[in-house]
């Protein structure tokens, strides 16, 4: 099938993303898949799908910022440096806790302009508010309220 449609399956990261060469890409989908890029890549991440992409090009993301435990906040429950360990990181229920705005300003630092999003919200914040790290209780109820959000972008 990837012979037949002349595509190639990456499965390393950032590092698969550095070895395509500039401007060669029409269209970067993902559904699911930037919440577990570590915190530390994000911003990395998103120069190179930006350099990657052609001029023409479009990205369509759809992002879950649910936790992969409960499908609440409790990932917020941690401090940064209990989060971002190495052991957590390669838990498999790993999210790199950006909030939507963090996300969209980091997309758009990288050189991206957002044509469209739309975001998917809980009627509550889904856990006492007390129970969110110091660094998370500074956030407004309606950014803690989005649970997913869709995002079109092309390069600016």
């Amino acid at each position: 099938m990837l012979k037949l449609c002349n595509a190639h399956y990456l499965t390393d990261g950032l590092k698969g993303l550095c070895s395509i060469a500039d401007n060669t890409i029409d269209f970067i989908w993902s559904h699911s898949v930037l919440e577990h890029i570590r915190k530390k890549d994000f911003s990395n991440t998103m120069q190179e799908l930006h350099r990657i992409l052609k001029n023409t090009g479009s990205a369509s993301h759809n992002v879950d910022l649910m936790d992969h435990l409960e499908k609440s906040l409790n990932n917020l429950r941690f401090p940064e440096h209990i989060w971002e360990n190495d052991i957590f990181a390669d838990s498999g229920f790993y999210t790199n806790r950006l909030r939507c705005t963090e996300s969209l300003d980091l997309m758009k630092q990288a050189g991206f302009e957002v044509l469209k999003h739309e975001k998917g919200r809980w009627e509550d914040i889904p856990i006492p508010r007390p129970k969110l790290y110091s660094d998370f209780k500074h956030l407004s109820d309606e950014e803690l309220r989005i649970r997913t959000y869709n995002v079109l972008l092309k390069t600016a």
